[in-house]
């Protein structure tokens, strides 16, 4: 047995009859939150609206730049003195890596 969302608890709330103030009061969320799920879930449905909502809480890691290819980079940057676009130059014809100016 798994534990209703606040979002299911609103749906199945509204679709029981209830007034938006009884459901504001159980979710304890206000009443233009309530009034934007009920929308939402209207539109889409309340599984394609939880998954997502399960998604949107899901932080994607930021790339990482391997340690060989900065290696490199410190490698050219010292040999050359070249600034950030021919090290990318360098990097992208001779090694085959591709990089991000940042």
């Amino acid at each position: 047995m798994r534990t209703l969302t606040q979002y299911e608890v609103a749906w199945n709330m509204h679709q029981a009859g209830s007034t938006i103030e009884q459901i504001t009061k159980v979710v304890s969320k206000h009443r233009a939150t309530v009034y934007r799920w009920l929308k939402q879930i209207n539109l889409a449905g309340i599984r394609k609206f939880l998954r997502r909502k399960e998604t949107c809480k899901i932080r994607r890691p930021k790339a990482q730049t391997p340690e060989t290819t900065i290696q490199k980079i410190v490698d050219i940057r010292n040999e050359f003195g070249w600034c950030g676009a021919k090290i990318r130059k360098e990097l992208k014809e001779n090694h085959g890596i591709s990089l991000a100016l940042n």
